[in-house]
């Protein structure tokens, strides 16, 4: 895991490197679904691995001598929160992301990248239950298509398939499976703001 996020820092590099002409900021807000079922309290909200919200700061790196393509790279908080029966649920995560995106025409655009999650945890606070899983820091790839509405805004679809592990014993999932790793793939839709 370490060679993955050394090899995913120099990629970023040598990219950043190449495209050091421009550089944009912007704040990534996605919104996603997906993963295994964590938790299906009574009330019927169930807490997937995939979910659900997500906040980045990321830097957007431009060239004049490749102008169809970008590099980004982001870090961001990635979480879901919900209430249960006297108490709630969370799933937490901290992605470091970079994607390499070709622009199609002057306002659409397809990436590839790859995303590295710091600190997966899981905790489950209730009336009957108190439970933490520490999971280990996972690598996963993403696949993305973005449509630039404006100079400062952008509309997208996104795709990360990762899975996270758990070190030691296994534990078991709401559908009565006895697991150490879980599917933390998403879907989701995002916004971007740049400044």
């Amino acid at each position: 895991m370490t060679r993955m996020l050394l090899g995913l820092a120099l990629l970023a590099l040598l990219t950043g490197q190449a495209f050091a002409n421009d550089r944009q900021n912007y704040l990534l807000f996605e919104l996603a679904v997906g993963g295994d079922e964590l938790v299906d309290p009574n009330s019927g909200r169930s807490l997937n691995a995939g979910e659900l919200l997500q906040v980045a700061f990321g830097h957007k790196f431009l060239s004049d001598e490749l102008p169809q393509w970008r590099a980004d790279l982001r870090f961001g908080f990635k979480f879901t929160l919900i209430d249960v029966d006297g108490g709630e649920g969370l799933f937490y995560r901290f992605p470091l992301e970079f994607t390499l995106s070709r622009n199609f025409g002057e306002r659409f655009s397809a990436g590839l990248g790859g995303s590295f999650h710091l600190f997966p945890t899981y905790r489950l606070d209730a009336s009957n239950v108190n439970d933490e899983i520490d999971f280990e820091d996972a690598f996963g790839w993403l696949a993305q298509l973005e449509y630039q509405t404006s100079e400062s805004f952008a509309l997208g679809l996104r795709y990360l398939d990762i899975n996270y592990d758990k070190d030691g014993a296994r534990f078991q999932l709401p559908n009565g499976n006895n697991v150490s790793e879980i599917d933390g793939a998403s879907t989701g839709l995002y916004m971007t703001y740049s400044f």
